[in-house]
């Protein structure tokens, strides 16, 4: 009564580890080239509508628990001086579409002085391990390799966010399930929560405050200029 769903998930699924074209899973798995090739815009098609949506950076940002720890008040002591400020979060580097919050610092677009190329140079270049996260794709999924420049440009996007979530997917999977637990011989101290639900909203209120404060953003944003300009020790401007 035609072919099962077990059937068209692994020809998808084949297809997207292996690189092999569409052809070739007719000899294993009795499914004919224009079937493969349906499976697999089905199979990304749903992927993507149930693990990505239609969310873009914005809105990613909007749902994403990244700032959780920090919201919560959980998040480890972070404090560190540059150029002779005092910050207590930590920071992500971001690109120029995110919002100007303490903990993103976007890049310089088009900088004009020497000390901010300098930053820009120095801050693309740490972005760069993003694109070296294609390779681990790259070695998971063969299609990523070259045979994805097959299919047109919606479906090369289809298949790449496919790829990146079913990655994402397995890493979580292969994550050690125990949790962590201090060593026998190490002293922990027993942390009591204030559960005043007025000082609890008010503190969370705080927290998202300087979290989001433009000004310590921006503050922050000069002070690496000026750290890592003062680091390469060159007086030119």
């Amino acid at each position: 009564m035609g072919l099962s769903s077990l059937q068209q998930v692994t020809a998808a699924i084949r297809m997207l580890a292996s690189g092999m074209a569409a052809n070739q899973c007719d000899e294993h798995l009795k499914v004919a080239e224009t079937t493969t090739t349906k499976s697999m815009k089905d199979f990304c098609t749903a992927i993507n509508q149930i693990f990505a949506g239609t969310n873009n950076d914005l809105n990613v940002l909007d749902n994403s628990h990244l700032f959780d720890h920090i919201v919560s008040g959980k998040a480890l002591a972070c404090n560190f001086i540059v150029n002779g400020h005092t910050y207590t979060m930590d920071y992500y580097l971001s690109d120029g579409i995110y919002p100007k919050w303490a903990t993103l610092i976007q890049t310089i677009s088009q900088p004009v002085i020497a000390k901010h190329k300098h930053f820009a140079q120095l801050q693309e270049a740490v972005r760069k391990d993003v694109e070296w996260a294609f390779g681990v794709l790259q070695a998971r999924f063969a299609i990523v390799k070259g045979s994805v420049r097959l299919w047109d440009r919606e479906e090369c996007g289809l298949i790449m966010k496919t790829c990146i979530i079913l990655h994402n997917m397995i890493v979580e999977n292969e994550e050690d399930p125990e949790e962590w637990a201090p060593p026998e011989d190490e002293a922990c101290e027993s942390v009591v929560y204030n559960r005043d639900a007025n000082l609890l909203r008010s503190n969370r209120i705080n927290r998202i405050k300087s979290m989001t404060n433009e000004v310590t953003h921006s503050q922050l944003k000069l002070d690496l200029i000026e750290h890592l300009w003062n680091r390469r020790g060159d007086g030119d401007q």
